[in-house]
């Protein structure tokens, strides 16, 4: 009986050990799973910070490469630019010399025309001389112009719309240069059609 009764409580000491140590384990695992997820989580909240700072230092370099690549390009466009720009104008300046010096000859042999004969009537020669020597100073004025303008293209970070009023400019030009080699080539016939002791020869009747 006694030996039963010994049986008994070593039994039941036995299940509360086991039992406590089970719950021991059970208590001691939660932690360390919270503990995992936790450094999970950091982990991954690490890893999206990094790939988001990546991503944008990546964008911000590839912005940075691409006006560094815009701003040489441009360098070689503005260049160009001003070459063509140059010769254009040397030859345009060349043109203006030629008809001022025309322009002047034509002054002189209209004053030895009235010296010879004063009653031949060059009213109308001298109007159209007036005439193209105005219009040729307009075209002087607006290539100095447009040779101040050229150095605001040559300035500008996107040239196109400064480059498109110059362009329109220089054709303006081209234009008012054809109109007084035009003029100069109709005096020069009404010159040609004086006669010394007659009047000029009405320029509406020469054309």
């Amino acid at each position: 009986m006694k030996s039963i009764i010994k049986i008994t409580g070593f039994l039941f000491i036995f299940l509360l050990s086991v039992s406590s140590v089970l719950a021991v384990n059970g208590d001691s695992q939660g932690p360390v799973e919270n503990r995992q997820e936790t450094r999970t989580e950091a982990t991954q909240g690490i890893g999206s910070g990094v790939r988001q700072t990546i991503r944008d230092e990546t964008r911000q370099e590839t912005r940075e490469m691409v006006g560094t690549s815009q701003a040489q390009l441009m360098g070689p466009k503005k260049e160009l630019i001003a070459n063509y720009f140059n010769r254009l104008v040397r030859r345009l300046e060349a043109a203006i010399n030629r008809l001022g010096r025309l322009i002047n000859r034509l002054e002189s042999r209209v004053t030895k025309i009235e010296a010879q004969d004063e009653s031949i009537n060059t009213t109308q020669i001298k109007a159209d001389i007036q005439e193209a020597k105005d219009l040729l100073g307009e075209t002087f004025n607006a290539l100095n112009e447009a040779k101040t303008n050229i150095n605001t293209i040559l300035e500008e970070e996107n040239p196109k719309e400064v480059f498109k009023e110059v362009k329109q400019t220089i054709s303006s030009i081209k234009q008012n240069l054809i109109e007084v080699h035009r003029l100069l080539v109709k005096i020069i016939g009404d010159i040609k059609g004086l006669r010394v002791g007659q009047s000029a020869t009405p320029s509406g009747e020469t054309e």
